[in-house]
């Protein structure tokens, strides 16, 4: 995923998503060649980026509960 993302963030440029995760090139290569044979998304094309981008955050959205503090979640009505 930190690769999806460095390639993305890196203008779909390799070599500079391999310097902004601290990686080679051919190991971010590796990693999007898994990514595209899990997802069936090629994130070297501007769709398959866009989808992989898209449910990359969804799925990373903190949800309500991590958002609010103890003094201000809901306390259950157990009696």
């Amino acid at each position: 995923m930190d690769a999806v993302r460095a390639f993305a963030r890196s203008g779909f440029s390799v070599s500079a998503a391999a310097r902004d995760i601290h990686l080679h090139a051919n190991s971010v290569t590796y990693r999007l060649d898994r990514w595209q044979h899990l997802t069936g998304w090629d994130a070297r094309t501007l769709d398959g980026l866009m989808k992989s981008i898209v449910r990359l955050e969804l799925f990373h959205r903190p949800t309500l509960d991590q958002h609010l503090t103890p003094n201000t979640r809901r306390v259950s009505s157990a009696r």
